[in-house]
């Protein structure tokens, strides 16, 4: 998979739930962190998923409910001059390079039924912005809890799949709160309730939690740019 490739996989995978976003939006969030030697590779890999026929383009207008198509002749010249549209922003962001982002129309990307069955499937393989920090992370604190459950939970994890990445996700939460050891023992002892095959074992908490407290969280992106 060639870089181009990789990061229309991520754009895919990052409008699995929603099928649509602005393309300043997009950009930074499928770079970790953005920069300016990003804009022609990305800028490509949009026109890669359209020349696929995978996506589409629309305008995100200010009355509300409203996102007009962009017509034939817009989508040729927005490809063409895609690149001018970009500026990289003081706080680290890519925004808008003809205006203000809030108060004018930008375009929008949306992808088509093909596109969200692509961004399906990557996502169930991959995961979530598998490429970013925190990502790694959740696999990283999965991975632990897994060595300490492993002998309790089923063969067929399938089976609690969801109820167990939920779970995952309340401990990432905790410890990015930065809660204390007795703060982060409940969330586990309430993980080892919910989960089929699991009875709460309180040295395997004390253990569980002594060796997650030692995880680095990195710092929310978007908190950090929007302070």
């Amino acid at each position: 998979m060639t870089m181009i490739e990789e990061i229309g996989a991520r754009i895919l995978a990052t409008l699995e739930e929603t099928w649509a976003d602005n393309v300043f939006t997009l950009i930074n969030t499928v770079y970790e962190p953005p920069s300016s030697a990003d804009l022609e590779e990305y800028c490509n890999a949009i026109r890669m998923l359209h020349q696929k026929g995978i996506v589409r383009f629309s305008w995100r207008i200010l009355k509300a409910g409203k996102s007009p198509a962009m017509s034939e002749a817009e989508t040729a010249e927005f490809l063409r001059l895609m690149e001018s549209w970009f500026v990289l922003g003081g706080d680290g962001n890519w925004t808008c390079g003809r205006g203000d982002i809030r108060t004018m129309d930008i375009p929008r990307l949306f992808i088509r039924e093909a596109g969200a069955r692509i961004a399906e499937k990557l996502v169930d393989e991959r995961g979530t912005e598998w490429w970013t920090q925190r990502s790694k992370t959740f696999d990283k604190i999965g991975d632990i809890v897994l060595a300490e459950w492993n002998l309790a939970l089923p063969a067929d994890l399938s089976r609690i799949g969801r109820p167990f990445y939920d779970q995952v996700e309340r401990l990432y939460g905790a410890l990015e709160g930065g809660f204390p050891v007795d703060r982060l023992e409940d969330y586990l002892y309430g993980a080892e309730e919910a989960l089929p095959g699991l009875m709460p074992n309180e040295e395997r908490i004390a253990r569980l939690a002594e060796r997650l407290l030692l995880v680095e969280i990195p710092e929310d992106r978007w908190k950090r740019h929007s302070a």
